[in-house]
């Protein structure tokens, strides 16, 4: 079986700890991801999970590895997958770079099979959600979508 991995990388005109921030924080969270959250206790080994408008959970995982301000590494699986016996947890790698003013963002999504029904959806949501994430920090309102 071969997997597939999405890559997505960023420069934002913020500083890492503004942005790990914006990654962290329910508060920030609600605002780029659309109305959706993501809770946790933010230590390796802890729970992480993102919940839609309603509170009901759109997908879990567990922190592998967390570094602030520098890097995130979490499990991953949509929860209607999980239920349905669809595709394995996958792992989301988050690093955060400074150059000068700005700081580069590299997300990694690895470990999709390579009959993943998850990797497209992924590979669509990504994108968007990192850059209302940018516009956010960058200039303290999210991306609307229609």
């Amino acid at each position: 079986m071969t997997t597939e991995a999405f890559n997505y990388t960023l420069f934002i005109g913020a500083s890492a700890e503004k942005i790990w921030e914006a990654l962290t924080s329910t508060e920030y969270t609600f605002q780029y991801w659309g109305g959706r959250y993501i809770e946790s206790d933010w230590n390796a080994g802890d729970k992480i999970e993102m919940r839609k408008p309603d509170g009901n959970l759109e997908w879990r995982g567990l922190i592998q590895s967390i570094e602030p301000a520098k890097e995130l590494i979490y499990s991953w699986q949509l929860v209607d997958a999980q239920e349905k016996g669809l595709d394995v947890p996958t792992i989301v790698h988050i690093t955060l770079d400074t150059h000068g003013h700005t700081t580069r963002l590299t997300l990694t999504q690895s470990g999709f099979g390579s009959q993943s029904k998850t990797y497209a959806t992924v590979a669509q949501g990504w994108p968007a959600i990192l850059c209302s994430l940018k516009t956010l920090v960058e200039t303290d309102e999210p991306l609307h979508y229609s």
